[in-house]
């Protein structure tokens, strides 16, 4: 039996991309929440399941500052065809700092992660896939 394409949705546990997740999977979507943090991703999960009894809600951890974090997510979704990648994580630091690939942390959550992953992720996307780049202030 083929698996059925998902759609990933990066920051899943903020509010643009709670609001993402909502609307596809109230669509009948396979969603898969790509979050940070696992404790606030299950708990916006959670909220959405009572909304949408029966959501297909795949909970998955992802940090796009890390680059080892990133091949990882990638790896774990080989086999599964993708339907479309929201790219909605971003952070705005104040500070200046460096991640341990050596980037600032800024330019590795909302460019270089975002990059690496779509282009491992392109090979699974099935034919009329979409990426959304998102972007909020």
């Amino acid at each position: 039996m083929e698996e059925k394409a998902c759609i990933i949705v990066t920051g899943a546990s903020g509010s643009m991309g709670s609001a993402a997740v909502r609307s596809r999977a109230t669509a009948g979507e396979r969603v898969i929440m790509a979050c940070r943090n696992p404790r606030k991703g299950e708990s916006v999960r959670q909220s959405i399941l009572a909304e949408v009894p029966g959501a297909d809600i795949e909970l998955r951890i992802l940090d796009l500052s890390s680059l080892s974090s990133v091949r990882e997510f990638a790896a774990s979704m080989q086999g599964i065809p993708v339907k479309s990648l929201f790219n909605n994580a971003g952070i705005i630091n104040r500070d200046f700092s460096i991640t341990a690939d050596g980037l600032e942390a800024t330019t590795a959550t909302n460019y270089v992660g975002p990059y690496l992953l779509t282009r491992l992720l392109i090979p699974q996307m099935v034919s009329g896939a979409h990426i959304v780049n998102m972007v909020s202030v």
